[in-house]
Protein backbone atom coordinates (compact mmCIF):
# COMPACT_ATOMS: atom_id res chain seq x y z
CA UNK A 1 0.00 0.00 0.00
CA UNK A 2 1.30 3.39 -0.87
CA UNK A 3 0.89 7.13 0.75
CA UNK A 4 -1.50 9.16 -1.51
CA UNK A 5 -0.64 12.73 -1.09
CA UNK A 6 -2.45 15.83 -2.87
CA UNK A 7 -1.53 15.76 -6.55
CA UNK A 8 0.86 18.54 -6.13
CA UNK A 9 4.68 17.96 -4.83
CA UNK A 10 4.30 18.12 -1.10
CA UNK A 11 7.54 18.20 1.22
CA UNK A 12 5.49 18.48 4.61
CA UNK A 13 5.60 21.64 4.69
CA UNK A 14 2.58 23.96 5.98
CA UNK A 15 0.08 24.49 3.36
CA UNK A 16 -0.39 28.53 2.18
CA UNK A 17 -2.60 27.77 -0.68
CA UNK A 18 -5.83 26.73 0.66
CA UNK A 19 -7.40 25.48 -2.80
CA UNK A 20 -6.77 22.02 -2.33
CA UNK A 21 -7.68 21.53 1.12
CA UNK A 22 -11.04 23.48 0.58
CA UNK A 23 -11.71 21.19 -2.38
CA UNK A 24 -11.11 17.84 -0.54
CA UNK A 25 -13.36 19.08 2.74
CA UNK A 26 -16.23 19.93 0.21
CA UNK A 27 -15.68 16.32 -1.00
CA UNK A 28 -14.61 14.57 2.35
CA UNK A 29 -17.93 12.49 4.17
CA UNK A 30 -20.10 15.14 5.77
CA UNK A 31 -19.71 15.77 9.60
CA UNK A 32 -19.86 15.72 12.52
CA UNK A 33 -17.50 12.57 13.05
CA UNK A 34 -16.95 11.28 16.67
CA UNK A 35 -13.73 9.33 17.43
CA UNK A 36 -14.64 6.08 18.29
CA UNK A 37 -11.73 4.66 20.64
CA UNK A 38 -11.34 1.14 22.13
CA UNK A 39 -9.27 -1.14 23.88
CA UNK A 40 -8.92 -2.69 20.62
CA UNK A 41 -9.43 -0.10 17.94
CA UNK A 42 -9.29 3.83 16.52
CA UNK A 43 -11.40 4.99 14.05
CA UNK A 44 -13.54 8.54 13.28
CA UNK A 45 -17.13 7.91 12.50
CA UNK A 46 -20.13 9.77 11.30
CA UNK A 47 -21.12 11.08 14.67
CA UNK A 48 -23.57 8.13 16.62
CA UNK A 49 -23.34 5.85 13.70
CA UNK A 50 -21.17 2.66 14.76
CA UNK A 51 -21.78 1.69 10.81
CA UNK A 52 -19.91 4.16 8.89
CA UNK A 53 -16.73 4.74 9.49
CA UNK A 54 -15.13 7.51 8.02
CA UNK A 55 -11.67 6.83 8.60
CA UNK A 56 -10.95 3.13 10.14
CA UNK A 57 -7.40 2.12 10.31
CA UNK A 58 -6.38 -2.36 10.39
CA UNK A 59 -3.47 -1.75 11.30
CA UNK A 60 -3.74 2.35 13.56
CA UNK A 61 -3.19 0.07 16.61
CA UNK A 62 -0.55 -2.13 15.79
CA UNK A 63 1.62 0.66 14.16
CA UNK A 64 5.04 1.76 15.75
CA UNK A 65 2.98 4.80 17.19
CA UNK A 66 2.96 4.75 21.21
CA UNK A 67 -0.63 3.11 22.42
CA UNK A 68 -0.99 6.48 23.87
CA UNK A 69 -1.12 8.46 20.99
CA UNK A 70 -3.62 6.51 18.65
CA UNK A 71 -6.68 7.55 20.48
CA UNK A 72 -5.48 11.66 20.61
CA UNK A 73 -5.08 11.06 16.63
CA UNK A 74 -8.21 10.23 16.17
CA UNK A 75 -9.69 12.41 18.19
CA UNK A 76 -8.14 15.27 16.41
CA UNK A 77 -8.65 13.56 12.89
CA UNK A 78 -12.33 13.60 14.07
CA UNK A 79 -12.09 17.34 15.08
CA UNK A 80 -10.54 18.08 11.81
CA UNK A 81 -14.15 17.37 10.22
CA UNK A 82 -14.92 19.04 6.73
CA UNK A 83 -17.14 21.57 8.22
CA UNK A 84 -14.07 22.69 10.87
CA UNK A 85 -12.09 22.82 8.03
CA UNK A 86 -14.54 24.60 5.91
CA UNK A 87 -15.18 27.33 8.66
CA UNK A 88 -11.61 27.90 9.27
CA UNK A 89 -10.80 28.86 5.34
CA UNK A 90 -14.23 31.31 5.55
CA UNK A 91 -12.41 32.99 8.39
CA UNK A 92 -9.53 33.45 6.84
CA UNK A 93 -10.36 34.39 4.18
CA UNK A 94 -12.91 37.04 5.89
CA UNK A 95 -9.74 38.03 7.82
CA UNK A 96 -7.24 38.32 4.64
CA UNK A 97 -9.87 41.01 3.39
CA UNK A 98 -9.24 42.64 6.35
CA UNK A 99 -5.19 42.95 6.36
CA UNK A 100 -5.87 43.89 2.86
CA UNK A 101 -8.63 46.73 3.21
CA UNK A 102 -5.88 48.07 6.41
CA UNK A 103 -3.02 47.93 4.13
CA UNK A 104 -5.05 50.49 1.81
CA UNK A 105 -6.65 52.68 4.82
CA UNK A 106 -4.30 52.76 7.54
CA UNK A 107 -1.65 55.18 6.97
CA UNK A 108 2.24 55.57 8.47
CA UNK A 109 4.72 57.78 8.80
CA UNK A 110 7.65 56.18 6.54
CA UNK A 111 10.67 58.06 5.79
CA UNK A 112 9.87 61.30 6.24
CA UNK A 113 6.27 61.10 4.93
CA UNK A 114 2.98 59.42 5.71
CA UNK A 115 1.93 56.58 2.97
CA UNK A 116 -0.29 53.98 2.84
CA UNK A 117 1.10 50.66 4.86
CA UNK A 118 0.72 48.52 1.50
CA UNK A 119 3.49 51.30 0.32
CA UNK A 120 5.19 50.99 2.96
CA UNK A 121 5.29 46.90 2.62
CA UNK A 122 6.54 47.47 -1.46
CA UNK A 123 9.63 49.83 -0.24
CA UNK A 124 10.50 47.79 2.69
CA UNK A 125 10.20 44.69 0.16
CA UNK A 126 13.00 46.76 -2.53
Amino acid sequence: MECVLPERNYSGEAMTDTTELRRAAEAATPGPWCAFISSDVSEVQKENNHRDAVVHWSGFDAGDLPKRQRPKDALFIALANPATILALLDEREKLLKVVDAAKESCHVNFSGGFVTIRDALKELEK
